[in-house]
């Protein structure tokens, strides 16, 4: 029976495949989104703080939950100690495109320090915005957050490697939560154990997303694999990499999916490999995934926008590609 679905879900992950099962659930999940630098002066240009989804925004939107990894803090607070800060009005461009989860465990979320992540979460709860990853103080960080919907209770976490090259800044800053700062999850695989079991406790299904691996590599190194292999064994049923800014390979393993990286989804990078992305979208019940299909995207003036013809095939035949070398 397992191998059967393992099958049945393998073949399901080409865009052209609909999603016809009756689950009670759609998921989304995109690559990252950064929302400073050429990004916000182009939306400031516009004068549209939705601009860089303008054009996307129809596919997140009809989802059940919609999540993003968040690269970099939403706040007008803080002192520069690395690269990205964000205009907290992308707040109205996020609940736009339809996001209801935005992972904070990324090596950019504290390049204005504690102040700026302070702020960024309490601006994106007062939205009605959950995140994950980060919080006040290491425990509130590991306990995530579960979501009842369409009569399903959806857990998420979220966790980061840290570290020299991977977490950076200008000056000295803790970077990993602890028991009286605020800071990041770091991803260990005790933590991945601990927490996914005490999270299905309470959740029907349990999704992971992971800040890993190399920037511009579309092999996953071997701690990636390590992780997310951890992360299933504990009972996840979808694990969902960012940061490497490229594709890379799928993997399916017991009950649940391993996408090492999604690409990026709103940035500014000019290498081509970094203008592409996927969209997840998973069929979910109590019972786990039951479908899942990928979408190609490609970014143009700093917007996703869903590929077509030559491209679309492209993108997704690397999927393919890089996916069978995880085999």
């Amino acid at each position: 029976r397992a191998c059967r679905f393992q099958r049945e879900l393998r073949k399901s992950y080409h865009p052209g495949k609909i999603l016809s099962s009756p689950s009670p659930l759609i998921f989304t999940a995109v690559g990252d989104i950064m929302l400073a630098r050429e990004v916000a002066k182009t939306s400031v240009a516009q004068g549209d703080y939705c601009y860089p989804f303008r054009r996307i925004a129809g596919v997140t939107r009809r989802s059940t939950l919609a999540f993003a990894n968040l690269e970099g803090p939403l706040s007008d607070r803080g002192r520069q100690l690395n690269m990205f800060r964000a205009d907290p009005r992308f707040i109205e461009g996020l609940l736009y495109a339809g996001f209801d989860v935005l992972s904070l465990a990324n090596n950019h979320i504290m390049d204005y320090g504690t102040v700026a992540l302070v702020d960024t979460m309490e601006r994106l709860a007062a939205n009605g915005l959950h995140y994950v990853g980060a919080n006040t103080n290491l425990d509130l960080a590991r306990q995530g957050c579960v979501i009842t919907a369409n009569g399903l209770k959806v857990g998420f976490l979220a966790y980061t490697e840290v570290g020299p090259g991977f977490t950076y800044t200008r000056e000295p800053q803790h970077w990993i939560a602890t028991a009286e700062l605020p800071g990041v999850v770091p991803a260990r695989v005790d933590y991945l154990r601990q927490d996914i079991t005490r999270l299905r406790e309470r959740a029907d299904l349990v999704i992971v997303s992971m800040h890993w691996g190399r920037e511009f590599q579309d092999k996953p190194t071997q701690k990636q694999r390590i992780l997310g292999q951890a992360a299933l064994a504990a009972g996840a049923d979808l694990v969902i990499g960012h940061h490497p800014h490229v594709i890379q390979g799928v993997e399916f393993g017991g009950k649940g999916v391993i996408a090492y990286s999604l690409g990026n989804f709103v940035f500014d990078l000019t290498g081509e490999e970094t203008k592409q992305g996927l969209i997840l979208e998973a069929a979910c019940d109590e019972r786990g995934v039951r479908q899942i299909r990928f979408l190609p995207v490609t970014i143009r003036d700093v917007q996703p926008q869903i590929a077509e013809g030559k491209t679309a095939r492209q993108i997704m035949e690397l999927l393919d590609l890089v996916s069978a070398k995880l085999e």
